[in-house]
């Protein structure tokens, strides 16, 4: 799993440490952002190994960091953040280091000697070795740096990006329905490894998650295994249920995968979909819904593409233009319609009666 060590010649002494009792790790996190994101995950789930192998870990937040930047791979410097953002920024990602330690069913781990080693991205080389450099010099005690490789796709592109956008950790930011599709999306040529670097299972355990994918490749369950380790290590099992719940309302096409969520959970998973707020009033047709929604740019083309079967209320198809749009038969019961064009343009419409 690791890149690089500092010094570059430690690997015997580090092995005969791990031997003999248990150490001391720690990484740091950066508070300019208020959430951690996918990409810190590796880190993240290092520590885990570590502290699931009897070690003490610690997750330091910089908060002084957050004042003067990571110079890291950049040509200029970064914009100044104010204190009271960097207080809720620190707040924020000890938040999501603390579910995800909760996920994983923290244990206390056993006091061993003190010989710090801290990990990190190998984009955070420079910082480890000066790092190293200053905790030797101050408690005078042998010191290890380790980092880790940045990983990406076959493409070349940065892991935990969606279309460029970062995939955050806190649900408020990505929810766990798209954290868990991302997951899902998952290349066959990418999804051994970042089942290697990503979850708990063994070497002999991935070995046969791949070999039921030979035989089933249409199934993707190496995808899904991916999937759900990591939403449940982010997000806890009532994240994956919601993951799920959500995969059901777009995938299964059924009225009843809608009535499961909320309109806080259909915004999220049908994410840039259009919120329309409508008052209901008596005789609204299927036409005139369409066109209050701005699903169609003319009358003209409405009619033309709901006579012919291309308009959906909650996954079920409407050819009747004049079909008069009802409480009971086009309404979920937290007041929301989901309407549809075609394959894939949505439409959230919030009833206010």
């Amino acid at each position: 799993m690791y890149q690089d060590m500092f010094p570059n010649t430690a690997a015997l002494d580090i092995k005969k440490l791990l031997n003999k009792c248990p150490q001391c790790v720690y990484a740091g996190f950066d508070p300019t952002a208020d959430s951690l994101h996918v990409g810190n995950l590796l880190v993240i789930i290092n520590l885990l190994h570590w502290q699931r192998g009897g070690h003490n870990v610690i997750a330091l937040l910089g908060g002084a960091t957050g004042y003067i930047g990571d110079p890291s791979g950049r040509s200029s410097d970064r914009i100044a953040i104010s204190s009271d953002v960097i207080a809720n920024n620190v707040h924020s990602i000890r938040s999501n280091l603390e579910t995800v330690f909760e996920n994983h069913k923290k244990y206390v781990c056993s006091e061993g000697e003190d010989k710090l080693k801290p990990i990190g991205g190998s984009d955070q080389m420079g910082n480890i070795s000066a790092g190293h450099e200053l905790i030797s010099r101050t408690v005078k005690k042998d010191v290890y740096g380790l980092t880790l490789p940045l990983v990406t796709t076959e493409e070349g592109d940065k892991f935990g990006k969606s279309a460029g956008n970062a995939l955050w950790l806190d649900a408020k930011k990505t929810s766990p329905y798209s954290l868990y599709q991302y997951f899902i999306r998952t290349k066959d040529s990418d999804v051994e490894r970042l089942l290697k670097l990503f979850t708990f299972y063994s070497l002999g355990e991935i070995k046969d998650i791949m070999f039921k994918h030979k035989q089933h490749p249409e199934e993707r369950y190496p995808q899904m295994c991916l999937a759900e380790q990591l939403t449940t290590l982010v997000h806890g099992e009532e994240g994956l249920a919601k993951a799920r719940q959500a995969t059901g309302a777009i995938y299964s096409k059924d009225v009843k995968s809608l009535i499961s969520l909320s309109s806080t959970d259909l915004e999220q998973v049908f994410e840039g979909a259009p919120v329309v707020n409508l008052l209901l009033s008596p005789g609204i047709t299927v036409l005139k819904l369409g066109m209050l929604a701005k699903c169609f740019p003319t009358e003209n083309d409405a009619m033309r593409i709901i006579e012919a079967g291309g308009f959906y209320i909650n996954h079920q198809r409407i050819k009747n233009i004049n079909e008069v749009v009802t409480e009971s038969a086009h309404i979920l019961p937290n007041l929301i319609s989901l309407l549809r064009v075609g394959k894939r343009n949505y439409y959230i419409i919030k009833w206010q009666t």
